[in-house]
Parts: C-alpha cells; sequence; structure tokens
C-alpha cells in the first residue's frame, strides 16, 4: 500500500512541475531490502526486491545492476587506474592492490528472479548484466528478486570499514544498484572512482545489527520507539532487550541510499527550516564542541539554501562522522570529523548543497560532474560567507585553480566523461572550478539578478528530473532574452580561453577612445569601467552580436550599451564622451567574473602593486612586486649593502629580479674599467611563438670580480609541459662570463682570467635530481678554439618504501677540453667552481670567513659527487680534471611530521668516483694508462635540516634565494680512501649550507 502510496505521490508531483517537453520521460524504481549485518566478518546478507518501472518508449531485454564493492580487488580496474594515473588520488594509490582477502569487497548474486523466473546473469567487474526472462515493455513494470552476500572492504574511497578515524561501517554503494536507462541507453560504466547516476525511486530498507551500534543515513527511521538511539526520547523506548535490532528506513524521491553505523556513536538532532530534523551523528574521539556546534549552523545553512536557491524537499537531513573526506548522498553526507569549526562546517556546507544538485536535479554525474560540483561549490561558497560574515565576492578564489589549471596546460574540455580524464587534476578542477566559473560568469553575461531568478525557476522546473546543462541554458535564455549557445559551446565543449586586452589609448581632456583586442579565442561580452579623478565613473557593456540583447543594469550600475561586437573582429573602438573630467583608470571587466588569463592588459595604467619589505603578491589582476635593501659582510669584501627587488605575475610570468650591491673591501682590479659593483639584473617572458611552456631568459650578474651575460631559451616538451609524466625539457643559452677582478673568496682565486665566450645546450629526460636523466654540452672559446668545451650526464633513479624512506641511485659522468679552464673543470665532490659561484646561499655563508672552508670544513656537494673529496673538506684536496666518473647510493629517512621537525632528513651514503686529466678515451680510471687505477670511495651518516621550507620563513622566502636554499647538513664520512697522507678525517664533520645545485 505504502508503495501504490508513494507512487501516486510521485506522479502528482510530476503533474504539478510541468513536464518539460511533452516527450520527457524517466525510469523509476521502488526498493525493498533486508539487510544482516554480519559484523565480526565485515560481512553481510541481504534480500532485495526490486519493482522497475519501464516509462520508456522501448522494450527492454537486458538490465543492469552496478555491484560497486567488486572494484575494490587486487588489479580491478580502479586498482589499475590509480596505479597508472599521473596524479593519483591519495587516499587510494596502490592500496587496493595490497589488500589481504580479508580486506577487499565483493558483492555476490546467490539467486536473482523476474516475476519469480529465473533470470541469465554473469558478472564483469562491477557490472551484473542481465538476461531477462521475460522482456519489460514499454510502460510495463517488472519485480526482480534477489539473494546476495556481501564484504564490506577496508576503507580506502568513499564507502568501507575502520576508517582513518575509527568509524567501523560507512555503508555507501554497498547493494545491487540497478543501472540508469535514459533516452542515451543503459549507463554501465564500470566504478574506477568517480561518482554516480541512477533512476529516482524509494527505499524501505530494514537492517539488522547488533544493539550497540548507532545507525544514521539516508531516509526517516520508522521505529524510533523500537530502536531509541537518540531517534525517540528514553521514556518511549523498549527494545526488549534485544541483543540485535532491525532499524527501518524509508525514503521517497531519491535515487541512491547510504549509512553508518559505529558503536561508539553519539547522536543528537536540531530541528531546522520548515520544521525539517537535522541528526548529527559522530564519535566521542572527534572534537566534541566542533561537533555540537554543528546542528546549528547546518539549520541555518539549509536556511540559506531554501531561500536563494530552493526549498530542500525531505524531512531530514544527516550529518555523519565517517568515510574517507567528504561525500554526499541524498538526505545525508558522510565526512571526516577530526576538522576545526571553520572546515567542519565548509564540509558539511558543500556536502548539503549536494542535496540541490546531485539530490533533487540528479544530474549525471559521469558527464555533467561540472554540474554536480561546479554549482554546489557556487551555492555553498555563499552559504559559508553567510554563515561566517565573510567580506568579498565569496567567488572570487575559485579563479586561481581556474588559471593553475590553464597555464599547465592540462585542462580538457567538459564533455570528457569523468572516468576518461587524464589526471585526477584535469577532472577535479574541470568538476569544481569550471563549474562554478561557469555559473558567476553566466552572471557575468546576463547580470546577477537575473542569474539568481534563473537557478530558482532551474530548480523548480527540473526537480527529480535529471536535467543537463542546456536544460539550465535555455532557462536562463528565457529570464534574459538573450541567445546564449555560443556561451555553453565555448566554455563546455572546447578549451578556448578567454584574454580581453586595452590595446591602445587615446586620452584627451572630453572625448577619448580606447582600443579593446580579443586575444584569446573565447568571445565575451565586455564590460568597461572608466573612473575619474573626480571620483565618478561610468560603465560600458559591450554586448556580442550573438547574444541578441544585452545587460541593462545589475544591482544600481545602470550600463552604457555600446554597439555589438562582431565575434570576427578581433579588435574594437570605444568612444569615450567625458566632458570637463580627467580619465583617471580604465579597466576590462572590474567585478572579475570573466575568466581572463590575462588581466596584466585589462587595465590602464599598468596595475603593479609595489609592496616594501613584503613578499610580492602576484594577484590575478595584477603584477606583483617587492623590494628590500640587502646587508651583509665578507672577509674580503668588506661590508656588502644594497638593494633587490623582483616581481611576477601569476605562476613566474614575466618575472624578474634586480639587485645592486656596494662593497667597502679593497679592491685590486687589471681592468681599470671595472668597479667593485656588484649587480644581477634577470628576466623571464613567455616565448609567445613557441607554444606553451616555453620561455626567454636575460640575465646579467657581477660579484667577487666575475660576471656573465647570458640569453636562454627553455621549453618544456609534453602534454602537461613541466608537470607531464613524460616530462622532456630543453634548453639553449649563449653566454659571455669573465672574471675581472681578484676580489673573490678562498678557491675562487683559481679562477681562470679568461674570456669565455659560448652556448649551452641542456636536455632532460623526467626529473634529472630524482627519477630521470640530463645530458648538458658546452661549446665554448677560452682564449684558444673551444678550450672551454664539455658535456656531461647525470641519471637518478629513486626508489621509495612508503612514505618516508627513500632510496635514489645516481650517476655522473662528465668529460671536457684538455685546456679547460679551472672553473669549470670536475671534482670528485661534484661542483666546479662556476657550480660554487652559482650556488649563492653557500657562496653567501663561505664568503664571511675563509676559515669556515678551511677549518670548520664547509662545503657544497654536488648532486651525485662524493661527500669528503674536492676542492674543500676533509679529504684529498684533489687537483680538478677534464673528467668525471662518480656513482651513489643515496638513502634518505624523514620520519617527523611535525612543522618544526618535518625538514629533518637523515641520510646514509656510499659512492665511488673520480676526477682526472688527460683523454677520457685512454686515460679513464680503469684505463691501463691511467697513473692511478683507484677510485675514490666514501661512506657517510648526515643529518640535514630543510629550514628554508619553516612556515617562520613563509613572508620571507620570496624575497630570497638564500633562505629558499637555505638547508643545513651534519656529515660525518666513516669511509674514504686515497686521502693522500691525512689520517685525521675521523675527527672531523663535514658542514654544509646548502647541497642544492
Amino acid at each position: 500500500m505504502k508503495s501504490l502510496l508513494t507512487f501516486a505521490f510521485v506522479c502528482i508531483n510530476m503533474v504539478a512541475f510541468a513536464q518539460p517537453s511533452a516527450h520527457y520521460w524517466q525510469q523509476r524504481v521502488s526498493y525493498d531490502m533486508d539487510i544482516n549485518m554480519l559484523e565480526d566478518k565485515n560481512q553481510y546478507e541481504g534480500k532485495q526486491r526490486l519493482t522497475y518501472f519501464n516509462n520508456s518508449p522501448d522494450t527492454l531485454y537486458k538490465v543492469y545492476y552496478h555491484l560497486y564493492f567488486n572494484a575494490f580487488q587486487p588489479n580491478s580496474m580502479m586498482d589499475k587506474r590509480s596505479r597508472e594515473i599521473l596524479d593519483p588520488d591519495g587516499r587510494v594509490r596502490d592500496r587496493i592492490y595490497h589488500l589481504s582477502d580479508e580486506e577487499i569487497g565483493f558483492q555476490k548474486v546467490n539467486s536473482l528472479t523476474q516475476n519469480g523466473k529465473l533470470t541469465e546473469f554473469k558478472i564483469e567487474e562491477t557490472t551484473l548484466e542481465v538476461t531477462l526472462a521475460e522482456p519489460i515493455l514499454p510502460g510495463a513494470e517488472t519485480v526482480f528478486e534477489m539473494d546476495f552476500h556481501a564484504q564490506v572492504p577496508l576503507q580506502i574511497r568513499r564507502s568501507g570499514r575502520d576508517n582513518a578515524e575509527g568509524v567501523r561501517f560507512s555503508m555507501t554503494q554497498w547493494y545491487p544498484k540497478m543501472a540508469e536507462y535514459d533516452e542515451n541507453g543503459w549507463h554501465t560504466s564500470p566504478y574506477i572512482g568517480r561518482e554516480f547516476y541512477a533512476p529516482y525511486g524509494e527505499f524501505n530498507v530494514k537492517i539488522t545489527i547488533d544493539s550497540s551500534y548507532t545507525i544514521g543515513g539516508t531516509g526517516v527511521l520508522q521505529n524510533p520507539t523500537e530502536i531509541g538511539h537518540g531517534y525517540a526520547p528514553q521514556s518511549d523506548v523498549n527494545t526488549n532487550g534485544k541483543s540485535r535490532l532491525t532499524w527501518h528506513f524509508y525514503a521517497h524521491n531519491v535515487h541512491d541510499f547510504a549509512w553508518a553505523a559505529d558503536p561508539e556513536f553519539q547522536h543528537y538532532s536540531v530541528k531546522g527550516p520548515n520544521n525539517i530534523d537535522v541528526h548529527v551523528i559522530f564519535q566521542h574521539t572527534a572534537p566534541q564542541a566542533n561537533w555540537l556546534k554543528l546542528g546549528e549552523y547546518t539549520a541555518k545553512a539549509i536556511q540559506y539554501m531554501n531561500e536563494n536557491f530552493g526549498v530542500y524537499p525531505y524531512e531530514q537531513f544527516t550529518v555523519i562522522q565517517g568515510g574517507d573526506g567528504g561525500m554526499e548522498y541524498p538526505m545525508t553526507t558522510l565526512i571526516t570529523g577530526h576538522r576545526s569549526l571553520g572546515s567542519l562546517v565548509g564540509v558539511t556546507a558543500h556536502e548539503l548543497a549536494h542535496m540541490w544538485y546531485y539530490g533533487v536535479l540528479g544530474f549525471n554525474e559521469s558527464y555533467y560532474s561540472w554540474m554536480d560540483e561546479g554549482f554546489t561549490e557556487y551555492s555553498s561558497s555563499e552559504v559559508m560567507a553567510a554563515l561566517f560574515n565573510q567580506k568579498g565576492d565569496p567567488h572570487a578564489r575559485t579563479y586561481g585553480s581556474y588559471l593553475f589549471l590553464k597555464y599547465r596546460q592540462m585542462e580538457e574540455p567538459l564533455t570528457t566523461h569523468s572516468d576518461q580524464y587524464e589526471t585526477n587534476t584535469a577532472y577535479s578542477t574541470a568538476a569544481y572550478t569550471y563549474g562554478h566559473i561557469f555559473l558567476n560568469q553566466l552572471s557575468y553575461i546576463v547580470g546577477q539578478d537575473v542569474m539568481r531568478k534563473s537557478l530558482l525557476r532551474f530548480f523548480n522546473e527540473w526537480k527529480f528530473k535529471h536535467p543537463d546543462g542546456e536544460d539550465l541554458i535555455h532557462i536562463v535564455e528565457k529570464e534574459s532574452g538573450m541567445v546564449l549557445d555560443w556561451y555553453y559551446d565555448h566554455w563546455i565543449k572546447s578549451t578556448h580561453t578567454i584574454d580581453y586586452a586595452i590595446s591602445k589609448t587615446s586620452i584627451k581632456p572630453n572625448n577619448s577612445s580606447i582600443t579593446l583586442k580579443r586575444v584569446g579565442d573565447h568571445p565575451m561580452p565586455v564590460d568597461v569601467y572608466v573612473q575619474y579623478k573626480d571620483g565618478s565613473y561610468d560603465f560600458y557593456t559591450i554586448p556580442l552580436v550573438s547574444q541578441r540583447g544585452e545587460k541593462r543594469f545589475e544591482g544600481n550600475v545602470v550600463y552604457t550599451i555600446a554597439k555589438d561586437w562582431p565575434w570576427t573582429h578581433p579588435e574594437y573602438n570605444l568612444e569615450l564622451n567625458h566632458p570637463g573630467k580627467q580619465i583617471e583608470r580604465i579597466e576590462i571587466d572590474p567585478t572579475l567574473r570573466m575568466a581572463d588569463i590575462n588581466r596584466l592588459n585589462n587595465t590602464w595604467p599598468f596595475p603593479n602593486d609595489k609592496k616594501f619589505m613584503q613578499p610580492a603578491q602576484a594577484y590575478w589582476n595584477s603584477y606583483g612586486s617587492s623590494w628590500r635593501p640587502q646587508f651583509w659582510f665578507g672577509e674580503q669584501a668588506g661590508v656588502i649593502a644594497g638593494y633587490r627587488a623582483y616581481g611576477n605575475y601569476i605562476f613566474d610570468q614575466y618575472a624578474y629580479e634586480a639587485s645592486f650591491r656596494l662593497t667597502s673591501g679593497s679592491v685590486s682590479n687589471y681592468d681599470a674599467k671595472q668597479t667593485d659593483v656588484d649587480y644581477t639584473f634577470k628576466l623571464s617572458l613567455p616565448s609567445k611563438y613557441s607554444g606553451k611552456s616555453a620561455t626567454i631568459n636575460f640575465e646579467a650578474k657581477r660579484y667577487y670580480g666575475v660576471f656573465q651575460n647570458e640569453l636562454s631559451f627553455d621549453k618544456y616538451i609534453g602534454p602537461y609541459g613541466a608537470w607531464s609524466k613524460k616530462r622532456r625539457f630543453f634548453s639553449f643559452s649563449l653566454f659571455h662570463q669573465e672574471r675581472t677582478a681578484d676580489r673573490t673568496i678562498g678557491l675562487f682565486d683559481a679562477w681562470d682570467r679568461f674570456t669565455v665566450v659560448g652556448a649551452r645546450l641542456a636536455y632532460e629526460i623526467g626529473n634529472p635530481e630524482s627519477n630521470g636523466i640530463k645530458l648538458n654540452s658546452q661549446i665554448a672559446s677560452s682564449g684558444k678554439l673551444l678550450g672551454a668545451s664539455y658535456s656531461s650526464l647525470t641519471a637518478n633513479k629513486t626508489f621509495d618504501f612508503g612514505h618516508t624512506f627513500s632510496t635514489r641511485l645516481g650517476l655522473n659522468v662528465a668529460t671536457g677540453s684538455t685546456l679547460l679552464p679551472v672553473q669549470y673543470r670536475f671534482t670528485a665532490s661534484g661542483p666546479s667552481l662556476d657550480g660554487m659561484w652559482n650556488n649563492p646561499t653557500w657562496f653567501s655563508v663561505a664568503n664571511i670567513d675563509a676559515s669556515l672552508t678551511n677549518d670548520l670544513h664547509l662545503v657544497p656537494t654536488g648532486n651525485n659527487g662524493l661527500i669528503g673529496y674536492g676542492l674543500s673538506g676533509i679529504g684529498s684536496t684533489d687537483i680538478p680534471g677534464n673528467n668525471h666518473f662518480s656513482a651513489v647510493i643515496w638513502n634518505e629517512w624523514t620520519p617527523f611530521s611535525s612543522k618544526w621537525m618535518k625538514p629533518t632528513t637523515f641520510e646514509f651514503v656510499t659512492g665511488l668516483g673520480r676526477s682526472w686529466n688527460g683523454n677520457f678515451i685512454d686515460d679513464q680510471p680503469f684505463g691501463k694508462n691511467s697513473a692511478d687505477k683507484t677510485l675514490l670511495a666514501s661512506m657517510f651518516v648526515g643529518l640535514s635540516y630543510d629550514a628554508g621550507s619553516l612556515p617562520m620563513f613563509n613572508r620571507w622566502r620570496p624575497q630570497s634565494t638564500f633562505i629558499q636554499n637555505l638547508e643545513f647538513s651534519l656529515r660525518m664520512p666513516f669511509y674514504m680512501n686515497g686521502l693522500q697522507g691525512r689520517s685525521d678525517w675521523n675527527t672531523f664533520l663535514l658542514f654544509g649550507v646548502s647541497n642544492n645545485f
């Protein structure tokens, strides 16, 4: 009887909200399930009776169920995908692969009948394919009855047992679930980690479990007085002393059913708007004060959503501690609980907002995840701003994620199936960020007032009907009177880029003009803001021809409507009339809702945000620059005083660095043109004619008697540039380097006074510092033909053992001309004089006092060099050679997690190698002509501390290359050979300032 009444209610409900079209239809389901939990085995037995209503015009000969738990088995599609994707979900990684038989998940179907007749079925991965005993005709209904047996997997993703916070059962995607059939056919995607799409219906679920467990989830508890556990006043509860209780839940107009259970759950409820019950269920180990406040915050969030996005249609909403982060299900959410109040409310607000989109509108999350997550982000951002009285635009922060993906070339069209994005980063940004911006940018086009009316109308007309993006566009077109298919096509179906610029300005006393340019390939209407020196302003809007209309006002802003801009014309001239007023500022899109990838060209004059003694803020809408004084002391240089300035746009675009330093020390110049002024100037610009991930760089620097000028071209090759799994890097540079003065420290006295002019070429595969290969070649003249030429090969392979221990195998091979200047020659320890000169951290500290390198053994170390050998330190001061070979095994253990101890690394390293003079082929260390065939070898234990990564340096790190590379190390060799008369090596420690070259 209840099923019949519910079905009648749904029919009335569907009539009340007029069908979107005369031919609209959708399937419907009605589940009755009896579940018996076998808690000790982490298994359960189930009986399911499913009534299926075929409202389609098609005759069905097969049906399909999802068996999601089968994904949690080694070598499943979900496991394989997680292990091979470029950026695996940190919660999954290879954990499924290592599950034991007792930890895996499974769902086994013992029997399945249709209208009492046995069916044929087969299981493949997470899909149950059923060949029907009899076809289901259009308009007919049929009844499936199933016995099944399942095991709850160890908590890995969304569902499972014994999660990281100790919750026993998070029961989501836990039952054989009928797949959706719509106008596009069956949706049977295997479960590999994304989200869901299913037909609406009703759920009548009975769960039998030990009486100590408290349950919460989808639906309304039908027998609270038989259960207790906070669902009924204690005085009304009568469990008859049963050791096992049967919980009976009922839910209508939902497309899924989820629940969680734990014997340590606490439960309370508050009344929300329209008298709904807000249940909060959590463990006693969770932050009590925060969880006890959560109920009221949730009720207020529901009220805000009701007023702005449509009325919540269900009788209850439940927040449960469980799962692996935050995940939405009809009428409930599972979230992890050990959070601050802000984080707890934030994740709840997000999952709650899903009830309007995932829950009531029921988007197909396989194809429209950007609607589900994006619309949820849009609305929950406003909820959080209202709950915590946040100032400013609540949608502004989302654009950073969009630009992150855009500049890393990882984006894919939003029409991509959720399972088939090439990276998790691309999927999550597309779903959460692109969908959020889609709505906010649409409000830019039609106006915020029209946008809000459209969202309410969309919710009311399409609730419980599975709409798609074009259904929303049609609603907005009706509310705005505009044509908007062009916007949907560009933003959703392509990866086109928005970039508008103020190309030219002609500013005059009364009448001015500006030339606007569309640089990107995504056309948009353009708002232009003109601010005058007397404080007044004008707003202009330039509609597209394609949109067939325009916004005329928004809030208290009235726009001057300019002539339409045809998308075929890249430039547009806008005339400004301002008699008696002086223009102070002009800006394209002052509300920052258009996802313009380069806002440096949106504003006149140039938007430069200057800071003093603070990090440059590279905001999306301005260039960030900073400057500060510099002060240092060197034994030979004396007092060093100057300044440093630097600047960049988002993601280090258009970056520059400039410094100027004066020294008080005495300098003996052999070139009268040189002064004791040191400087650095660096500039990096995007290379517009070489594709993405390419830059042109210029560097001019001089300090301590050596100067260098270099012009280089850098290019990352691969589908995602520097972040590609198959990363390739190419660099070509022209340079000029010379030592002109005696003002050098320690070993730099050996620097040859040749002028070196040449070219460098580098090619990298992977990351040569950890997992990759680097080929480096320099062809240069140093007074004699090609006398400064050399080539080198660096290779490293790292093996990670868990999260704290790793082993790196490293190799270095290099050879140069026999006339190679000293500064380029190779040492057993790795860094050359040139490498040491280019290390600002070690160089700055070593300059303080010569005894630091001589007596305290302050050493730099190369990538694969031998500790203790080289130009300084406790081992041999071997003469650097024009050839080099070394191999190392570098073990690192980082056991700490606290912010102060996390930078600590324990090291155990062994290596062998040698540098020598002569011909590489004839005089190599194993050759018969080698004067000394003995390879150098060393072993050491060490302790390093990456001080530059500490939060206390967050303010100063961007302003200081010294801090960026500030790594202290203390290393003790316990084996070295070939010490050339030194016998006291074991009494010394090596002290390093930086090992980053």
